[in-house]
């Protein structure tokens, strides 16, 4: 079966900007510069990885059949248990004795699984949107982009309100305002029938190119006034035509190994920078992610030949 090569490459870069974001390059830094240059990389250029993801996701699912809706949900479930167990010697010492806290992880999911949970609920919801509620593009336009701004307005207005305002995370990053908005943007461009000429490319490039210096611009604000780095507006801008000009490339070859060691490197990274968060402990993030990267690589790779047998982990 072909696939589009350049998406593949793409999603294994994304991986890795989804490891600087859950190892800060400006940890351990004492420059100023070299600590702002590290803040724009991993809470700035490095956060459009997951709206991606959620995009490439959201473009590839037949929403409207139950019967691959419903297979592909189960397949994010089995995948979404596996790695809760894997990963449950990370969390255990903190959910015994505590059963709130176990029903937050099972809800909202471990570390980076938050994503595949929130990936189920956002195909779930946007299957019943287009079953029961049909609806126009601009009205799933207006609902991503109404979704999204409450969302950040939770991050930036009312979640600073509160004494620890990192603990209320969940309440914005999630599948409401978060996964739902990207998954279905990736759903419409899917659905839309355009041909990417040279203007629709040129413009593609324009809107690429203002979307990076609007959040290179978020990004240092949030830096200054300690805002939060979730959700920033500039991505419903910046993500879709980055996204575009891959869905529309034409360079496909046989074979999924690519695709299959990003999904690997997604999965792994965590147990990964734990594991030099440990046995490292001190050393600056700049030193620790080129090793990271290369050790999600390599685990990735023995997680793939796995996968190969048990089919589960994938």
């Amino acid at each position: 079966m072909e696939r589009n090569t350049n998406l593949d490459i793409a999603k294994l870069s994304l991986s890795f900007l989804v490891i600087a974001v859950h190892l800060p390059l400006y940890n351990g830094v004492s420059d100023d510069q070299a600590y702002t240059m590290g803040w724009l990389f991993s809470n700035g250029i490095s956060r459009i990885a997951v709206p991606c993801f959620f995009m490439i996701n959201g473009y590839f699912v037949n929403i409207t059949d139950k019967t691959k809706v419903r297979k592909y949900m189960t397949h994010l479930l089995i995948l979404y248990a596996v790695w809760m167990l894997l990963y449950l010697p990370a969390y255990y010492h903190s959910v015994v004795g505590n059963p709130k806290y176990l029903v937050k992880l099972v809800v909202f999911g471990f570390h980076h699984l938050w994503y595949v949970i929130s990936l189920i609920f956002a195909t779930f919801f946007l299957y019943l949107i287009k079953r029961y509620l049909p609806v126009s593009q601009r009205m799933l336009i207006a609902l991503v982009v109404g979704l999204f701004v409450i969302g950040y307005l939770i991050q930036d207005v009312v979640a600073p309100r509160f004494r620890q305002p990192q603990h209320y995370v969940v309440v914005y990053r999630n599948f409401l305002f978060f996964g739902l908005p990207f998954f279905t943007l990736g759903h419409i461009i899917r659905r839309t029938s355009f041909e990417l000429d040279a203007r629709a490319r040129r413009n593609c490039y324009i809107a690429i190119l203002v979307g990076t210096v609007t959040l290179l611009i978020e990004s240092y604000l949030s830096l200054k006034y300690k805002l939060g780095v979730n959700l920033y507006i500039s991505l419903l801008f910046l993500c879709p035509p980055i996204m575009i000009l891959l869905f529309k490339s034409t360079w496909r070859k046989s074979g999924s190994l690519v695709a299959d060691i990003a999904n690997a490197v997604f999965f792994t990274h965590t147990g990964v920078i734990l594991f030099l968060q440990d046995y490292f402990a001190g050393t600056p993030n700049i030193y620790l992610f080129p090793v990271a990267v290369f050790l999600s690589i390599i685990v990735s790779g023995i997680v793939y030949a796995l996968n190969r047998r048990l089919k589960f982990l994938l």
